[in-house]
């Protein structure tokens, strides 16, 4: 697992992939999962399971606030195969197997 930060263009220590600690696939602070503000689950704007685009998990079906497989914690929008996992805050790309931080701008690649 390895996280990339867009904004300076690299790696996490622009070599391998690993945090200068040796841990692969943690925040440099040690947690898991968490934004850098330390809420779990929560965009930097205090709101909780909505869309970038500010939408409210309604499917194309018109049906609302529905889990697809009816566990918890998990938005899915099955056109573009992304996950939202409320409980850790991160969006899922199935496609390409990474996750996405918004909030700091930085991919986890699961698979490298």
């Amino acid at each position: 697992g390895r996280w990339f930060n867009r904004s300076v263009g690299q790696w996490s220590n622009g070599r391998v992939g690993q945090w200068s600690n040796g841990r692969v696939g943690q925040w440099s602070n040690g947690s898991v999962g968490q934004w850098s503000n330390g809420r779990v689950g929560q965009w930097s704007n205090g709101r909780v399971g909505q869309w970038s685009n500010g939408s409210v998990g309604q499917w194309s079906n018109g049906r609302v606030g529905q889990w697809s497989n009816g566990s918890v914690g998990q938005w899915s929008n099955g056109s573009v195969d992304r996950w939202f996992n409320v409980s850790v805050g991160r969006w899922f790309n199935a496609s390409v197997d990474r996750w996405f931080n918004g909030s700091v701008d930085r991919w986890f690649n699961a698979s490298v």
